[in-house]
Order: C-alpha cells, then sequence, then structure tokens
C-alpha cells in the first residue's frame, strides 16, 4: 500500500531507536514484556495499544466536534472513547467520501464480504444527501439571483460541470457531456452555482483573465475579447453575490455551508473522474 512520507520518516526514526537499544524481533511494533534480545518477542496487541492511546489522548485539548447542543455551541469530541480500530474505520470512510471503488476498497480493507465494504459507501451517501440539502437553496444563476432548487429533488434537476451544475434538460440526461456552449457556463442560462463551487470558479477567473491578456497581445479579433470579457464578469457577478449572502449569514450556519461545500466537492470529484467532458474555448 502507499505510504506518506511523514508515515515513512517516522518508521525510520523508529528503526534506528529499535537499532539502538538492540531490539531484534521481525516485528515493527514487539511488546516490551520480555527481554530486548529476544527474537521471538510478539507484537504489540490491541488492548496494550488501546491503554498507550487512551493515555496520549488524556493529554490532548479538547476538540470540538461537527455537532452542536441545543444552543448551538459546538460539542467536544469525548477522547476518552478513542479506540484503536477507530483509525481502520477513518481509513475506510476517507476512502468512500473520496470516491474509491468498493471492490478495490475491499481488498485494501481486506474484507471477505462486499456488503462490510458498503457500509461505508451508505454513511458516505447519508452526508451526501445532507451536503444537498444543505446547498440546494443557495444555488445562483447567472444573474446573481438566487434560484434555490427544493431539497430532496436537487439530484434529479441538475448536473455536475466544471464551475458548477447545470440544469439543462439534455445535457443533466447526458450526465454532463452534452453540453451545446462547450461549457461557457458563466453565459449559460442553465448554470447554477452554489457555494461549494466558489474555489473552482475562482479558478476558472484566473485562467480565463490570463487567457484574455494572451489575446489582447495577439491581435485577436474585438468580438472574441468582449466574449471573453463577457464571460469573466458573469463569473466575478456570480462570486461576489454568493460570498455576499454568505458573509451575512450566521457564523456557526457558515462553518455549516464550508463543511458540506467539502463533501460536495469530493463527491463531484468521484463523479467527473470517469467523465471524458471536452473543454473548448472561445
Amino acid at each position: 500500500l502507499p505510504v506518506e512520507t511523514p508515515v515513512v520518516e517516522s518508521i525510520r526514526r523508529w528503526e534506528r531507536i529499535r537499532t539502538e537499544r538492540g531490539i531484534r524481533s521481525s516485528y515493527l511494533f514487539p511488546s516490551g514484556r520480555r527481554r530486548l534480545q529476544d527474537e521471538n518477542i510478539p507484537p504489540i496487541g490491541e488492548r496494550y495499544l488501546g491503554k498507550i492511546l487512551h493515555k496520549f489522548a488524556a493529554n490532548l485539548p479538547q476538540v470540538p466536534g461537527p455537532v452542536t447542543d441545543a444552543d448551538g455551541h459546538p460539542v467536544d469530541f469525548d477522547l476518552t472513547t478513542v479506540q484503536p480500530y477507530d483509525f481502520r474505520r477513518a481509513y475506510a470512510q476517507r476512502h468512500a467520501d473520496n470516491g474509491t471503488d468498493p471492490d478495490v476498497l475491499r481488498q485494501l480493507m481486506d474484507h471477505v464480504s462486499l456488503s462490510t465494504t458498503m457500509g461505508y459507501y451508505q454513511v458516505s451517501s447519508k452526508r451526501r444527501r445532507k451536503a444537498v440539502n444543505t446547498l440546494a437553496p443557495l444555488a445562483h444563476d447567472r444573474h446573481g439571483r438566487q434560484v434555490g432548487i427544493a431539497n430532496g429533488r436537487m439530484q434529479l434537476k441538475i448536473t455536475p460541470v466544471p464551475y458548477g451544475d447545470c440544469a439543462e434538460p439534455s445535457n443533466v440526461a447526458a450526465g454532463g457531456t452534452a453540453c451545446q456552449l462547450r461549457y461557457q457556463c458563466a453565459g449559460c442560462g442553465f448554470f447554477r452555482p452554489n457555494p461549494s463551487h466558489i474555489p473552482e470558479i475562482e479558478k476558472e477567473i484566473m485562467k480565463l483573465k490570463s487567457q484574455l491578456r494572451i489575446a489582447e497581445a495577439s491581435d485577436t479579433a474585438g468580438y472574441l475579447l468582449d466574449a471573453q470579457r463577457g464571460l469573466i464578469a458573469d463569473y466575478e457577478k456570480v462570486l461576489t453575490t454568493m460570498r455576499e449572502r454568505l458573509e451575512q449569514l450566521p457564523q456557526d450556519q457558515r462553518r455549516e455551508i464550508s463543511t458540506m461545500s467539502e463533501v460536495m466537492r469530493r463527491a463531484r470529484s468521484a463523479a467527473l473522474a470517469g467523465k471524458h467532458i471536452e473543454l473548448r474555448e472561445i
């Protein structure tokens, strides 16, 4: 399995400590209950690891959780409930949230039954539905008007496109691969972005401005320059409107929208990963 660089560095530091202390066990983390020179030292068991983990967690500062109490204040995680197996659950849930194929995740988790693996995707689906219901009323059109879609019906009426959502019926039916305007979304009356699309729109504006500067220096026809400027203006209009409305919301609601936006961005990345969408410039 792929191992991230910080994990590799930690393992190497621990291996140096093992060498310095004369630990010769074939296990990376052997138990300390036998003599260090004994090559048959067993590995650390889950119960012993749990004691170490609880001792570590007891010295951590309080961590606010995503759940709020009746007064709207975040409820701290109960760190005394942390178990070693929670790391395995978190590993599986992150893969499910990021769109890893169930068969691949089953192999990574060494599950005998695929139904065990699918349990993580059911949790992921619930989070996506909650995210959809949170963000649906905040959808806007190209003029910056709020055109929220009824909760629970958003996924039936729109399809994800690179810079927002699209409500054009033929494109929705084709799963987002049949845009008639070559994905010049800012000028389309069916363009439906919500706050989760803000990062994508920001990147698109930067790209369009860069292309405009190149076009201006290349003796490009005026009507093409005007079209590019119009796209930039429309994107900036809807972006400004969404930001202004977010600033007017209470802090706890903005925090929830931020969390749900991240869930939706991950879901879109997984949905768009298998699609071939040809983006053509003007």
